[in-house]
């Protein structure tokens, strides 16, 4: 524990006293999607094939770090708190070939 009345000078750069675990689980991207060619089979004959998707990019973090993103922290090791957020994508698609 920092104790403030020490001779100690506490805030050095080589020092543990803000030191924490930062080790995190991360759920890069999702996606899922469904082939349709089955569903308009007979319906149209112009479409050879389609593909419906939803595909979700950054959807979660698992750690117990206080920061506010494990992965943002600088190379030097210090989260300085400049950096932004990975932002959270959804993506929503249909491929259709004739």
């Amino acid at each position: 524990m920092y104790n403030p009345w020490s001779t100690v000078i506490a805030y050095q750069a080589d020092q543990d006293l803000f030191l924490e675990n930062a080790s995190f689980l991360k759920i890069r991207a999702i996606t899922l999607g469904y082939n349709l060619t089955s569903l308009l089979a007979g319906r149209n004959q112009a479409i050879k094939n389609a593909y419906a998707y939803v595909s979700a990019n950054n959807v979660a973090t698992i750690t117990s770090y206080s920061g506010v993103d494990p992965e943002i922290v600088d190379y030097t090791g210090y989260d300085i708190g400049s950096k932004m957020r990975i932002p959270r994508i959804y993506t929503v698609g249909i491929k259709v070939d004739f």
